[in-house]
């Protein structure tokens, strides 16, 4: 798995040669990923006698599609993006005879974002 999203990063390193050149399409085809990040699935700090949740990392790839709506004022962006999380949860200890439970969860997340780009200050100069 490791090697692959190596592969995946080097090679996507090697598409930004091209990133200063003007495209003059109205449509834009482009690819997300991010190999590695955090995700605490809460924001609070654990407990002192209750159960707790970790994250423990995550990546995700994906695709997007640009398509021009309005010349130079209205865009619309959609795409398709899929993450893999990793989660370790742990038990509430009842008493100190009772070892608590360690559980790793894996959970994959498909997503369809959908945006409209509207760039309507240069109507106010």
């Amino acid at each position: 798995m490791k090697t692959l999203i190596l592969t995946l990063s080097l090679s996507l390193l090697t598409l930004t040669g091209f990133a200063q050149q003007q495209n003059s399409s109205d449509k834009k085809l482009g690819i997300t990923f991010t190999p590695v990040g955090d995700n605490d699935v809460s924001t609070f700090n654990a407990l002192d006698g209750a159960g707790s949740t970790y994250g423990e990392g995550y990546f995700s790839i994906g695709l997007s599609y640009q398509q021009n709506l309005s010349k130079n004022w209205l865009k619309f962006k959609t795409g398709l993006e899929y993450s893999h999380q990793k989660i370790r949860t742990e038990s509430v200890p009842y008493s100190p005879e009772i070892e608590k439970t360690i559980t790793h969860s894996n959970f994959a997340l498909f997503t369809i974002p959908a945006t409209l780009k509207a760039r309507f200050l240069r109507f106010f100069s």
